[in-house]
Parts: structure tokens; sequence; C-alpha cells
């Protein structure tokens, strides 16, 4: 494929970590409107991909194509202890946009989000749940064609993530940027996903990879996403 029509391109792509190599001539192409639940055990590389993707990992060989500036929602929310939730989030303002838009956009994000009251609290003042759905906040109101994301509800109560499920299904149906998303939670990925990736052991290729309708988590996609982990 084109790599110009295609909103993240990866080809034959290595990652050394060490004298360790994770992923090995592994190609993988994004669409524009795409949303990829990628799965794996754990070892595999599916961080490691995201971190590549981001440019957080040097490549060893290969290269990674993307359209614009990748949104990023990492595994652990770096959020800058030294400003506010609402100033964390400012950061994502292009700038397109005017400090008082943006604003709107980020308050009216954090109501939904129903972390309104931690608007101006630092990160520290706020659990762990509340700084992930900050950062998972962030990298909606980038606007970018392309949203990474690493386990972004890892750790949150059932009652947040089914919310977060929602609202990330929302947000995500507004602009539909390409979303790589990375989870170990198998519905988590057949709720949210259009497309499904296992990758296999050796971070090398997939052991599946096929299109999917969100929400469906009939018993027979279920065991076969199982079936490719196992």
């Amino acid at each position: 494929m084109n790599s110009m029509a295609s909103a993240l391109n990866a080809e034959r792509i290595n990652v050394d970590l060490g004298e360790k190599r994770i992923l090995s001539d592994l190609s993988l192409v994004l669409k524009p409107g795409e949303f990829v639940g990628l799965l794996g055990r754990s070892g595999s590389g599916k961080s490691t991909l995201l971190k590549a993707v981001v440019g957080e990992v040097k490549l060893a060989s290969g290269s990674i194509t993307i359209s614009g500036r990748p949104a990023y929602s990492p595994q652990r929310s770096p959020l800058l202890p030294w400003l506010t939730v609402i100033e964390n989030l400012e950061i994502a303002r292009p700038s397109s946009e005017t400090r008082d838009h943006f604003r709107k956009s980020a308050v009216d994000l954090l109501k939904q989000m129903d972390m309104l009251d931690a608007r101006d609290k630092k990160p520290h003042e706020i659990s762990g749940g509340m700084r992930s759905r900050a950062s998972v906040a962030r990298a909606f109101l980038m606007s970018s064609d392309l949203v990474v994301m690493d386990e972004p509800f890892l750790g949150l109560d059932a009652v947040t993530k089914k919310n977060l499920h929602e609202i990330t299904i929302t947000n995500w149906q507004t602009r539909k940027p390409a979303t790589l998303f990375v989870t170990h939670d198998i519905d988590e990925a057949l709720r949210l996903s259009n497309r499904l990736l296992v990758m296999n052991r050796e971070g090398s290729g997939w052991n599946l990879d096929i299109p999917h309708k969100p929400g469906d988590c009939s018993p027979a996609i279920s065991h076969r996403v199982y079936e490719a982990l196992r």
C-alpha cells in the first residue's frame, strides 16, 4: 500500500533492546479511520511497537511513516507534576486553535470523564486512575490523524472503565482518527475495535489480523482471539 494512503505504515522494522531483538522484520499498515485492537502475550513487543511509532525507541532497521504528529496515551500517564490537570491538557492545543476554544473543549471532556472537580489540581493530588483518564483526554484533544494508546484503562474499576469505553467511542466517532489500541483485555478489544490484531510471540508478525464489528463479543469471535493468543 502507498504510505501516503495510510495513517501508519511500518515496513519490516527491527527493534533491539540491549542484545535482545524485540521486534523482528515486522510490518503493519493502518488505514485512516481504523480502530485497531492490538493484543498479544506479555513480552511479545506490543508496547515496544507503540514506542517505535511515536519515536521513543530507535529502529535497528526498517521504516515507519505516519500521517502528522501522533497522539500518545502511554501505559504510565506522564503528566507534568508542576502543572494542573487543565494545564496538562492544554499542552495538546494545536497552534491553529485559540486557547479559549481549546479550553472549552478540554473542560467539556473533563466533565464527560467526571473529572471537572480535578481540573485545577496537580497530578499528586489526584488518584492514579484519574491521572490515566487525564492522559487519555489529552490524547483525544490533540486532533491527530493517528492515536496510539497503550493499555490506557489498566487498573480502573469496572464502572469507570465502561464509562471511558463509551467516551472513547464517542470521541473516535467525531473525527475517526486511525487508532492503535494495545490491551490485554479481549472483551475490551472486541467492544472498541473495527480490526483485531494478535501479535505472535516473536514480535515478527500476526497470529490474527481480521476486520471486526465493534461490540461483537460473541463466543465465536472471543474463542478465535483466545486461540490466536495461545
